[in-house]
């Protein structure tokens, strides 16, 4: 009886914590600035992330994102 006890607390907790790391993961991944990068000049900032790619100019202080879908090359 103990025994299948813990086997039932490990299992839910294990369902717990891997909820919680996709979560996090996600969270982590939606973010579109997580892998960024100076091109060129310096003059232009690329940012990569799972939903979104975007350039961000510090000339003009300007943002611009789009869709993987839309990105250009």
């Amino acid at each position: 009886m103990d025994r299948c006890l813990f086997w039932k607390i490990a299992l839910v907790l294990g369902i717990l914590l891997s909820l919680v790391a996709f979560i996090l993961g996600w969270i982590g991944f939606g973010v579109p600035d997580w892998q960024g990068f100076q091109r060129y000049n310096g003059s232009i900032a690329e940012f990569y992330g799972l939903w979104a790619y975007c350039q961000a100019q510090s000339t003009s202080f300007g943002t611009v994102c789009n869709r993987w879908s839309t990105a250009e090359d």
